[in-house]
């Protein structure tokens, strides 16, 4: 069976990470399960003239504040962004398959690489290793685009 799209390439458009600075932050060695995520999908586009969708999600991590630090803000966040390019052969989808094809399976072939950028900066800046939770990307993507259409761009 052949798929009706091709996974073209992706790219981590938006990377930030703020960690505290501060004693407590470097006495800590371990990082508990008190993360804070969130999930958001980009609105998705389809270009015309190059027969590509273009889908994309967004994630934040935040760890809470650290006991005894007088500031109080989160002690990390981190917060980054990909997208990915999938051509189509014939053009666009049939509208009854077409948005849930593209808000809701494209992003989640996305998810893998900006998971796997997010947790290497933290494990190559100190923090360590963090092992994401399962996320329903339908689930978020029914709740964030059930009401935006796709951008038809030229």
């Amino acid at each position: 069976m052949k798929s009706a799209f091709r996974f073209m390439s992706y790219k981590v458009d938006s990377l930030e990470l703020k960690i505290r600075n501060s004693l407590g932050m470097l006495q800590k060695v371990y990082f508990d399960e008190k993360w804070g995520i969130e999930f958001g999908l980009r609105i998705p586009q389809y270009w015309t003239n190059a027969k590509v969708y273009i889908a994309g999600l967004e994630c934040k991590m935040t760890y809470p504040p650290l006991e005894g630090d007088p500031d109080g803000g989160n002690a990390v966040e981190i917060s980054g962004g990909a997208m990915g390019m999938f051509e189509v052969e014939e053009g666009r989808f049939a509208p009854e398959v077409e948005k849930d094809i593209v808000t809701k399976h494209l992003p989640t072939l996305v998810m893998p690489y900006l998971r796997s950028t997010l947790t290497s900066v933290l494990a190559n800046s100190g923090i360590g290793i963090h092992v994401f939770p399962l996320v329903n990307l339908h689930e978020v993507a029914a709740e964030t685009l059930k009401n935006q259409d796709i951008i038809v761009h030229p």
